[in-house]
């Protein structure tokens, strides 16, 4: 009987055992199989993410004719400024401008240890011309991009599986795993198989949806793309009501939403889908009415009927958006700020009526990436208005007077030799005059620069007041008007007009100012077919007014020589 119950028990130990070794090499079999599953998933994440923050970085800075330019002059000031924007937006560590050859392709990526080197070739906005030997160089660290990967744990190191770009990973142990091995070595009863194989089950539910929140990533990191890229190609007006538009189709879980933009010291509507905008945009927000704050926090908000019920003072605010907002129906509201220049300029709102908890962490991440896109858009449309203001002063300035306003000597010669031309073709009269300003030295020397100047305004407007809308005049020098005049029968009289508006009193604080002038006049083509030589010789007439005590005379009448 004892050596029954031996052997019974033998074989008892025996079956342990094996299940327990049976069991040990599956769950090394199913480990390495989902690791492998695991390591490919986030070799397809960390591509996707990687092209696409690459290609932004292109689209937004790297395909822009004022990037091109300044690279091309050598304007490191303005260099200083994007790159400004991009360390902000991108959170790169480090980007210059090397000298050596661009890539092949729009940009290549490179990986060192762990971090990731992309070099961009840098072209204008139709990118049909780079920058020849020169290569924008960007450095970021590798873990910038692994965060966007879903409950893939990576860790870089010289010396584990080849990840992409030249990057090799090891895997960190998942929650699953370790639950698994646990029960593993817990339990040595048959039942563990049945673990297993629903731990497998788990494992390969989340694998699916670590597949299935791969595939929404990569067609809304292509839509936004697909959405920048419009946008700086110009094919669509960079419209709040489009962006608005545009989020709500790319983030998942989004129903409706709304943008909210920074008016003063309040917030205001300035687009929406789902709800009439024309209501909704009577309704301002100060910031403290907000709720989503002011921390520059992505948020989703559950309670926003509530909250606005406590928090808005205005009783018909609060119905509009109760009626209209539908503020009340709202489950969830993802909230993510639009920052530029480290200021929030708005919010961009994406409404569920359906679920608390409709908006995961893959929408919640696409959310975040489609602000920042358009934080950049932004910030370089405003970049742009603001150097092609700059250009219009500039070429203003190389034209116009910066005291008077009035155009200067090279714009007079443009003009004046344009209106000879028509001239000729018309067999026209074109009157030239030079005028210096009479007594206007005394006023410099009694009351100073700054009234002198005062007074050189006030007689710039004057003259520009008098002259006809064909004709032209000019400040060519210190006190002294260059005037062309087409096809003019009365200048003398019209000369006679302008001495009247000079000769009129002018005052400053409490002080009279009294002034008068000495005109030169000669015309074309009686006195010359060149405008140079018609000024030069309106200057002579002039100063023979000015030495004889005459208020003005024409070139013709000199005292032949």
């Amino acid at each position: 009987m004892n050596n029954k119950t031996s052997a019974g028990q033998r074989y008892a130990i025996f079956l342990i055992l094996l299940v327990v070794v049976i069991s040990i090499l599956g769950a090394l079999l199913i480990h390495t199989q989902l690791k492998e599953q695991r390591l490919e998933i986030a070799r397809r994440v960390f591509v996707e993410q990687t092209e696409f923050f690459a290609t932004s970085i292109s689209l937004s800075f790297f395909q822009w004719d004022d990037m091109y330019y300044a690279v091309l002059n050598g304007r490191d000031d303005f260099l200083k400024k994007y790159f400004s924007q991009i360390r902000e937006h991108f959170k790169v560590t480090d980007i210059k401008i090397v000298d050596e050859e661009p890539p092949r392709d729009i940009y290549e990526i490179r990986g060192e240890v762990d971090k990731l080197i992309i070099r961009f070739k840098i072209f204008d906005s139709e990118t049909l011309k780079f920058v020849p030997s020169k290569t924008a160089v960007i450095e970021i660290p590798a873990s910038t991009v692994t965060r966007n990967i879903l409950r893939i744990g990576l860790r870089f190191t010289t010396d584990g599986k080849p990840l992409a770009y030249g990057l090799k990973v090891k895997l960190t142990v998942s929650r699953t795993e370790i639950l698994m091995f646990l029960l593993l070595f817990s339990t040595l009863t048959v039942g563990l198989l049945v673990i297993l194989v629903l731990s497998k089950a788990k494992s390969a539910r989340e694998h699916f949806e670590l597949a299935r929140s791969l595939e929404i990533q990569k067609k809304s990191l292509s839509a936004i793309n697909e959405f920048t890229n419009e946008i700086l190609r110009g094919v669509l007006e960079p419209s709040y009501q489009y962006l608005i538009e545009r989020a709500v189709e790319i983030v998942p879980g989004a129903q409706a939403g709304s943008i909210l933009v920074r008016d003063g010291d309040e917030f205001t509507f300035a687009g929406c889908v789902g709800y009439d905008f024309e209501q909704l945009k009577q309704v301002r927000f100060k910031p403290h009415q907000l709720a989503q704050g002011m921390d520059g926090k992505v948020k989703i908000i559950t309670n926003l009927g509530d909250y606005d019920a406590k928090h808005l003072d205005d009783e018909k605010q609060l119905e509009t958006l109760k009626n209209v907002g539908q503020i009340n129906k709202i489950r969830a509201m993802l909230s993510i700020p639009i920052i530029i220049r480290g200021q929030i300029v708005g919010f961009m709102n994406l409404d569920n009526f359906e679920d608390e908890k409709a908006f995961s962490k893959v929408s919640i991440e696409i959310a975040n990436i489609f602000a920042n896109q358009v934080g950049v858009l932004f910030e370089r449309i405003a970049l742009e208005r603001e150097l092609k203001k700059q250009k219009e002063q500039f070429e203003y300035l190389s034209t116009h007077d910066e005291l008077t306003g009035l155009p200067n000597r090279r714009l007079l010669e443009e003009h004046a030799e344009k209106m000879l031309a028509l001239a000729r073709r018309e067999r026209k009269q074109v009157c030239v005059l030079y005028l210096d300003l009479k007594k206007f030295k005394p006023v410099n020397d009694t009351y100073g620069h700054k009234v002198g100047d005062y007074v050189l305004k006030i007689v710039a407007k004057r003259l520009e007041n008098t002259v006809r809308k064909s004709d032209i005049v000019a400040r060519i020098g210190g006190d002294e008007f260059g005037f062309v005049l087409y096809d003019c029968k009365e200048y003398m009289s019209f000369v006679e007009r302008l001495i009247s508006e000079i000769e009129k009193d002018i005052y400053y604080e409490y002080v009279k100012i009294n002034i008068s002038g000495n005109f030169g006049i000669t015309t074309f083509p009686e006195d010359g077919s060149d405008f140079e030589d018609l000024l030069i010789k309106a200057d002579k007439a002039m100063y023979y007014a000015k030495t004889n005590g005459l208020k003005y005379f024409c070139y013709r009448n000199l005292p032949k020589t």
